[in-house]
């Protein structure tokens, strides 16, 4: 539950300070709001956030998520991406392809 509490209140706090350096730059910015959940529960999490009106997710789960098709689903596997980095370091290039 400490977790849980300390990933929202990080959440927020890099929320706010995202909302206001681009006012402060006059820039207009779309709220994000981070929310780490185990993968058995992202479903239902991802349920309730569109049911509150959000329309698009940055999937960083393992599973695959379903949303209705007015609702933006960007899924990233983090595993690939890491293995992809830790291949380019170990070959040492300088440029990915």
């Amino acid at each position: 539950m400490k977790a849980i509490v300390l990933g929202v209140l990080f959440g927020l706090l890099f929320g706010a300070s995202t909302v206001y350096l681009g006012l402060r730059a006059g820039l207009t910015v779309s709220a994000s709001i981070p929310i780490a959940v185990p993968a058995a529960s992202a479903q239902r999490v991802v349920d309730l956030v569109i049911a509150s009106g959000i329309k698009a997710v940055l999937n960083f789960s393992p599973g695959t998520l379903q949303v209705p098709p007015d609702v933006k689903l960007k899924s990233v596997d983090l595993t690939v991406s890491l293995e992809s980095l830790s291949f380019y370091l170990a070959r040492g290039d300088s440029e990915e392809p």
